[in-house]
């Protein structure tokens, strides 16, 4: 298999992690924030629905760029091992 379709692979299998962890840390910061704050980011992104989805995508393109490049960083150096269960 090629080293590029391992680091696909590898980044696509970050994605279903990244998606409920986006969620959950715009949900937390928002309950950190006081309303006055919160007000002036929604004034910004709209409405939370709109914020929410902007952290979640944020979140995922994150995970996918930089997992896509450390895996073939890490590779290229040598620091991916085999992982066998003897």
């Amino acid at each position: 298999m090629s080293r590029f379709k391992k680091a696909l692979i590898f980044s696509l299998s970050l994605l279903p992690f990244a998606i409920p962890g986006g969620y959950f840390v715009t949900i937390y910061q928002l309950e950190m924030y006081d309303q006055i704050t919160i007000d002036a980011i929604i004034s910004q992104a709209g409405s939370v629905n709109n914020l929410i989805l902007i952290s979640v995508i944020q979140t995922v393109l994150y995970a996918y760029v930089l997992g896509f490049l450390g895996y073939l960083l890490s590779d290229s150096i040598g620091l991916m091992k085999t992982f066998r269960i003897e």
